[in-house]
């Protein structure tokens, strides 16, 4: 009798274990298939983002070189002025997280990254003129990211001292190698004092696009330049101590995510997008700015999908 109610109780226990074990096991797969769900719907939205609208071949420029060129980043963070302390602008908190993000983005775009940092305007000009003098033969295109503090049409070097921006990046017309080939420009400076506050959405327009140019063998001096602001002119540009600037922040995130399937242009939009969807504690909002002067479009990973038989968007 003690024996068998011994066995009874055994396989009571063994049963007990079993359904535990089962029901263990269950919630592990509840948690695996929800882990899964996640990533699919992730997949999901990032095929969805690079889902755009086809651009032919001719349309844009080659982009085949490995690397496709030098990206330049001018980080001024630290200020000073050489006469008068009182006239120095403030240190640029978070502006460590800004070049990080930019470093890791551009050399996933397969760019060889080159770091500046704390230049003064005098060095911001020379840097500019050695990299016009470079040899860019091997290279598809040159980018450069300025991160600093500005005014409308200047930005400043680390000793306070503002240099006109047209001048110095206009020193990239005098590159015989970079002739015909895309020269981008990032800057993420305040462009002036003036807040936005921002305006009720009622409706949206859509704009008309530009009728082509005719084909000429000469090009004119301008062309091939393309500018990214992280403001318009006379706005005030935002930045997080923590997370690093409004603008830089996301378009390093669109680049990353968007680049395989997207043109520079249908991304800057995107940037623009979701730069306008932030606000301070105040309410005030900013929106970035592009200066478009390309003849063609920019397709960071055309030559790998072309390989794998896809197509350029």
């Amino acid at each position: 009798m003690q024996a068998r109610q011994a066995q009874m109780q055994s396989s009571q226990q063994n049963e007990a274990a079993y359904v535990k074990t089962v029901n263990r096991l269950e919630a592990i797969i509840k948690i695996k298939n929800r882990e899964v769900a996640e990533v699919t719907e992730e997949m999901r939205k990032i095929q969805q983002s690079q889902a755009t609208v086809p651009v032919d071949d001719d349309e844009l420029y080659p982009m085949d070189k490995h690397p496709h060129g030098i990206c330049l980043i001018i980080n001024n963070h630290k200020f000073y002025h050489p006469t008068n302390p009182e006239r120095a602008h403030n240190d640029r908190g978070g502006a460590e997280v800004d070049q990080y993000n930019l470093v890791q983005t551009f050399r996933y775009l397969r760019y060889r990254v080159e770091v500046e940092e704390n230049l003064t305007h005098e060095q911001m000009t020379e840097k500019m003129m050695e990299m016009s003098l470079r040899d860019h033969s091997n290279y598809d295109s040159f980018i450069c990211c300025i991160l600093t503090h500005g005014e409308r049409d200047v930005v400043h070097g680390a000793d306070s001292i503002e240099v006109n921006l047209s001048d110095m990046t206009g020193l990239m017309k005098f590159s015989k190698t970079l002739t015909g080939k895309p020269k981008m420009f990032f800057v993420q400076a305040c462009r002036g004092d003036k807040e936005d506050a921002g305006v009720q959405l009622d409706h949206e327009r859509d704009s008309g696009g530009l009728q082509p140019s005719s084909v000429n063998s000469v090009i004119p001096s301008d062309a091939d330049f393309f500018y990214g602001y992280a403001t318009p002119s006379g706005s005030a540009a935002y930045r997080s101590k923590r997370h690093g600037s409004w603008y830089i922040s996301e378009l390093c995130k669109v680049f990353t995510e968007s680049s395989y399937g997207s043109t520079l242009g249908r991304m800057m939009k995107k940037v623009n997008n979701q730069v306008s969807k932030a606000f301070t504690k105040e309410g005030l909002k900013q929106c970035s700015e592009n200066v478009d002067r390309l003849r063609k479009e920019v397709h960071f990973f055309h030559h790998i999908r072309n390989k794998v038989g896809g197509r350029s968007h």
